[in-house]
C-alpha cells in the first residue's frame, strides 16, 4: 500500500461529504491515539460522540482534522490513523 500524505488523507476523509466516523469507530480511533501517546500532553482530541454528538458537522470535521494533525507528528501513529481511517467501510461514516 502506497504511503499516503498529511494532505491525501485531509481530502480523502472529506471527500463524499464525510464528516467523521460513526461513535464507535471513532471512539476506536481516539483508543489508538491515546495507545500510542502515552506519557504526552494531549490536547482537547476527544471525539465529539455522546453528548458531543449534538456538536455540528463543521465541529466533528475540525475534531477529526485536529485529530489526523496531532497523530502526523508520529510516523508510526500516523500510519495507523491513516489505514483504520482509509479501511473503514462507508457504513462505518456519518455524512452531511
Amino acid at each position: 500500500m502506497k504511503k499516503i500524505t498529511l494532505e491525501e488523507l485531509k481530502i480523502y476523509v472529506k471527500s463524499n461529504n464525510r464528516i467523521c466516523p460513526m461513535p464507535m469507530k471513532w471512539l476506536r480511533m481516539h483508543e489508538i491515539i491515546e495507545r500510542h501517546s502515552v506519557g504526552k500532553t494531549l490536547p482537547n482530541l476527544m471525539p465529539l460522540i455522546l453528548g458531543g454528538w449534538d456538536a455540528s458537522n463543521d465541529e466533528k470535521r475540525d475534531r477529526l482534522e485536529s485529530q489526523i494533525d496531532f497523530s502526523f507528528k508520529n510516523p508510526i501513529l500516523f500510519s495507523k490513523i491513516s489505514n483504520y481511517l482509509l479501511n473503514l467501510k462507508d457504513a462505518d461514516w456519518h455524512y452531511d
